[in-house]
């Protein structure tokens, strides 16, 4: 859904790729199972009203809103070099501000709803991230409108007493329904700035990450992380695999050869 919705605003920006929400659609089909192709389509239609709200939310005379800024980029690759590495990301874009003539990078996240999400964003390693790429091309950036939809904490209603089980397409209207009836808060715009000293820390650490790299290579090093072993609910794929040692044929039936590359690493 968060890929999904991320193509609409794309296609939404006039900059990017119009057709974003299909060439999307389709690359997410072609790495799932056929049987699951309508639930990703089902998915796309829902990230399509997602969108028309978020406009709504913010068609209006607030100083960030739609109205106020211009979009000049849209979702783009960057990368710059650290040492004998390159730092590489994507930011979703980069817009001026009408008012003022300052620019600010876009990031659109799609985030379950938590009163302290953005709590994080002080520390936040992607926003840091983007902006020194946005430093190192000579891009004067003021700050970062973060832009979270918020998706609502309802389930699908099911072994009902008197009705049948809620219906995907139920259950998708009941969502978008809960968004409408409180907009503000399932649709949060802040802006997050950095100094330079704190852009100075971060690209302190990523140095410091690509040596810890470097020494790995180095010493055949690879300390595992078990903090990861059991996130989202649910454990890692190659949890038997750290645990027991056993490869083999258990690693070798979880893979297959694509037919195709990824649409973004077709070049």
């Amino acid at each position: 859904l968060g890929t999904a919705f991320h193509a609409e605003r794309e296609a939404a920006s006039g900059v990017g790729r119009s057709d974003a929400p299909e060439i999307e659609m389709a690359a997410q089909k072609a790495r799932t199972a056929e049987d699951l192709h309508r639930f990703i389509e089902l998915d796309f239609q829902l990230a399509k009203r997602m969108s028309r709200l978020h406009d709504i939310r913010y068609d209006n005379s607030e100083f960030f809103g739609n109205k106020n800024i211009e979009h000049t980029q849209a979702e783009r690759e960057w990368r710059y070099s650290v040492g004998n590495h390159w730092h590489v990301g994507k930011r979703d874009g980069l817009v001026r501000h009408k008012q003022t003539g300052k620019y600010y990078l876009l990031e659109y996240k799609t985030a379950a709803y938590s009163p302290n999400y953005f709590n994080r964003l002080e520390l936040d390693r992607q926003c840091s991230s983007n902006l020194q790429a946005l430093v190192h091309e000579g891009v004067d950036v003021a700050g970062v409108i973060y832009d979270v939809t918020h998706k609502p904490l309802i389930k699908m209603l099911k072994d009902r007493k008197t009705k049948p089980d809620e219906t995907i397409e139920e259950f998708h209207d009941r969502f978008i329904e809960t968004m409408a009836a409180d907009k503000l808060k399932y649709f949060e715009r802040r802006i997050v700035y950095r100094t330079p000293e704190q852009l100075a820390e971060h690209d302190s650490d990523v140095h410091q990450i690509f040596a810890q790299i470097e020494n790995a290579h180095a010493t055949n090093s690879w300390p595992r992380n078990t903090s990861n072993c059991d996130k989202y609910g649910r454990l890692c794929a190659f949890f038997s695999v750290c645990g027991g040692g056993q490869a083999g044929a258990e690693i070798g039936g979880m893979f297959r050869i694509r037919e195709r590359k990824l649409p973004e690493l077709s070049e």
